[in-house]
């Protein structure tokens, strides 16, 4: 059973080498959310990052921008829609536009 299980190694190394995206960039993403900030969804690109998702202000999903910031790995971080989900405003839908920096796909290896 062993050496089947090592048979598999060199596949899944290549495939590691070919993915777009690796475990490191959604772990770096996942420490940027707040408490109050919650996502619906996460489209990557060579280019960006595009993320959707709810936050119950208009700080909290300010704090977020911030933190995808301090990532060091977008050069540009940008809330483009922001609209209020509930009739009382306790939740506001977002969608962060985040370009990476430097060279594409290496920041979506990481």
């Amino acid at each position: 059973m062993k050496q089947y299980m090592q048979g598999f190694a060199p596949i899944e190394a290549e495939l590691e080498a070919k993915s777009i995206v690796s475990g490191a960039l959604i772990t770096k993403l996942n420490t940027a959310i707040p408490h109050e900030v919650y996502l619906d969804n996460l489209n990557i690109t060579m280019e960006s990052v595009q993320i959707s998702g709810v936050g119950t202000s208009r700080n909290v999903i300010a704090q977020y921008e911030h933190n995808l910031l301090k990532l060091g790995i977008f050069r540009d971080v940008f809330i483009d829609i922001i609209k209020i989900e509930t009739e009382g405003g306790s939740a506001y839908e977002f969608t962060a536009n985040c370009m990476l920096a430097g060279g594409a796909s290496n920041e979506a290896k990481q």
